[in-house]
């Protein structure tokens, strides 16, 4: 489910269709988000999800591929559920 409507924002901002997008996927270089666009998915993320991500913390290797996208927002989610 969470992994699911991660990739349908992703595709919001990819240069594919969602049917093409998958984990190993680069979204620089295969899928065409820039840094412009992260910022907007972190936003998108946030808004659709109820999660807050802290900006600061975050690496640029949680932004390389889809699945490294939806770790990190597993992650997040998984930590929120605890506190």
């Amino acid at each position: 489910m969470l992994n699911m409507k991660v990739v349908e924002i992703l595709t919001g901002f990819a240069k594919k269709p969602c049917d093409a997008i998958n984990g190993d996927l680069r979204l620089k270089e295969d899928l065409g988000i820039d840094s412009v666009d992260i910022v907007k998915i972190i936003v998108e993320i946030e808004e659709n999800l109820d999660l807050e991500i802290d900006m600061a913390s975050i690496r640029v290797e949680s932004f390389r591929t889809v699945a490294s996208v939806v770790k990190l927002v597993e992650e997040i989610a998984s930590s929120s559920e605890e506190v």
